[in-house]
């Protein structure tokens, strides 16, 4: 088991220190390994259109560089390729700063360039050192005057050996990398094309293997080789969102006395659309807004030193200070506080009540924890169990009761750990917090009825992956910006992978929806007449009966005109109704 998820680390002790530590810039420079392989290569976009690969990476950038101008005035990006600049073979085709339009334009124009106009205009480099590349990448940070959040390098490469298996090389290089980890520089390295081609053995095992127990693996993350343009893409898109401690916090294991570090990390963060800023309609400023507390009765504008709180029962308040409502909520001190375990089969996917954390150990707080942790997360996973325990965050934060799901480390085809070894934190409810229902029962359903529904729902089955469906109306809002800022032409239609694809799914699965529907008797006409505003249709059921067209009618309608007529209805399918009511006029005739 290793424990080397590559999780940025920041000191969020409270609220303020978090708020200041997200307010700071963070840094990204793209590393390209620029050959000719990159320009030769393709890759499918779609049925009738490919892209080399050079076109496929700049495509990638462009949407971070798109997102960052749009929406982040902090954000620094650079963008490095291979050509004689500040290091021989290094050329620095954007500065770290935070990006605007302008480069935007230019990375526009750097998609359609072809192999001989980016030969003669910067030329390739097949012997470009990557410590040299490295080297130039660690100065654009450090020449930043203004402090970043956490400092990372993208690097996209086919070459397996940057050594070519020559000592010395291997040897700086590898001091490098360590130079790198100790600037609290992370690095993520991208192989380009086809897997077979890239092997990790070759060198960067040598980085995350070290046999002195001085590994990178913390600082350095090779994904899975990317062969699919839409691979590509949406592991170029999620470079941008890094994944930083919430919360160092102890959790004690039934007492005080013993205790280990832990480090807690939100799995899911919603993204907001932009906010739309009131500004003055005269001078473009922005309106600044400000809210003050003032009497009910007066008027007076009042101070919070001149301010107290109250609970109203009947009638009368019941008054606190402050600091009396932070002794009433705090219960227990900051931390996670065991109570006890219980069998997984307890714990309803229904009790969860808000998106889960994660939970990972934490040597630099008290060492030692990371052995306890691994030993209690595996023998929580090897009988069924999961760890309830109370939860206090921070300071004056309500205690919370949390389950802690055993979860074990998962390793991609190329041994690559793709799922960090820790607990997830699920957050559970009181029993003041459950509400039970009084419902009727259902009525029961026939084995056949039963086999039609498990029939239709695995027809339905799909691949549900979240990190391919992107918020539509988010989307929407940038691409609108984009087109505005850039002086584009807006498109009639953005791209939502919400909207469902009615002709793939009458593809996979109509027969089972048309079975499915004649045989529970279901029909738009149905649902149409029960929830529509419109009146109803009134038929002429002696007419459809001599026109052989009593089938054509709705079940609603063929039950009021039996109603209307006085037929008694034996069943309840619409075979059933016709036939009772043919009865009835042959009984007549």
């Amino acid at each position: 088991m290793e424990w080397t998820y590559n999780f940025e680390i920041d000191d969020n002790e409270d609220i303020e220190a978090e708020f200041k530590e997200d307010n700071l810039p963070r840094g990204i420079i793209f590393l390209i390994d620029c050959v000719k392989l990159l320009f030769e290569e393709t890759v499918s976009v779609s049925e009738n259109e490919n892209k080399t690969w050079f076109e496929a990476i700049i495509n990638g950038i462009l949407s971070v560089v798109k997102n960052k101008a749009m929406t982040s005035n902090k954000d620094n990006v650079s963008i490095k390729s291979n050509q004689d600049v500040i290091m021989k073979n290094v050329l620095v085709f954007q500065e770290l700063d935070t990006p605007n339009l302008t480069d935007v334009q230019k990375l526009m124009e750097l998609q359609s360039i072809t192999k001989d106009a980016f030969d003669s205009k910067y030329g390739f480099a097949e012997e470009c050192s990557l410590y040299h590349a490295l080297w130039c990448c660690q100065r654009l940070f450090m020449t930043r005057k203004s402090k970043l959040a956490n400092k990372q390098i993208v690097f996209f490469t086919n070459d397996d050996d940057p050594c070519n298996n020559q000592g010395d090389i291997q040897k700086s290089l590898l001091v490098k990398f360590r130079d790198v980890k100790q600037n609290n520089i992370k690095i993520e390295i991208i192989p380009i094309g086809d897997e077979n081609n890239f092997t990790v053995d070759k060198f960067y095992k040598m980085i995350l293997v070290s046999e002195t127990g001085d590994s990178l693996d913390n600082c350095v993350e090779i994904s899975k080789t990317s062969s699919r343009f839409d691979e590509l893409m949406t592991r170029i898109r999620h470079k941008q969102y890094p994944k930083r401690v919430t919360n160092r916090i102890p959790w004690f294991l039934g007492s005080e006395s013993l205790s280990i570090g832990v480090s807690l990390y939100n799995l899911v963060k919603k993204t907001p659309s932009l906010a739309y800023v009131p500004l003055d309609r005269r001078t473009n400023t922005e309106v600044h807004k400000k809210r003050t507390q003032v009497l009910k009765e007066s008027g007076q504008l009042l101070m919070p030193f001149d301010m107290k709180y109250g609970i109203k029962i009947h009638g009368k308040y019941i008054c606190f200070e402050k600091e009396e409502i932070n002794k009433m909520r705090s219960i227990v001190g900051i931390g996670i506080h065991l109570i006890g375990f219980k069998p997984l089969k307890y714990l309803k996917s229904y009790y969860q009540i808000r998106s889960a954390q994660f939970l990972y150990p934490d040597d630099s707080s008290i060492e030692g924890s990371t052995n306890l942790f691994a030993a209690l997360l595996k023998r929580c996973y090897e009988r069924n169990l999961f760890a309830l325990c109370a939860y206090v965050p921070r300071k004056s934060s309500r205690l919370q009761l949390v389950g802690l799901v055993p979860q074990m480390e998962k390793y991609s085809d190329v041994k690559i750990q793709i799922r960090p070894p820790g607990f997830s934190v699920i957050f559970l409810p009181f029993a003041d917090d459950i509400r039970k229902l009084d419902l009727p029962l259902s009525n029961e359903v026939s084995d056949q009825d039963r086999e039609m529904g498990e029939e239709l729902i695995k027809s339905l089955f799909v691949g549900y992956e979240p990190e391919t469906i992107l918020n539509p109306a988010l989307q929407k809002q940038l691409t609108y910006l984009e087109a505005i800022a850039l002086d584009l032409e807006i498109p009639d239609k953005i791209e939502d992978n919400t909207v469902l694809n009615n002709d793939e799914i009458n593809e996979h699965c109509g027969n089972v929806l048309e079975a499915y529907k004649d045989y529970f008797e279901l029909g738009f006409q149905t649902s149409i007449a029960k929830f529509s505003s419109k009146p109803k249709v009134d038929i002429d059921i002696e007419v459809l009966y001599k026109s052989n067209r009593l089938d054509s009618a709705t079940v609603a309608q063929l039950k009021d005109e039996a109603n209307k007529l006085k037929i008694k209805i034996k069943g309840s399918k619409k075979a059933d109704i016709i036939k009772c009511i043919s009865d009835h006029f042959i009984s007549i005739n």
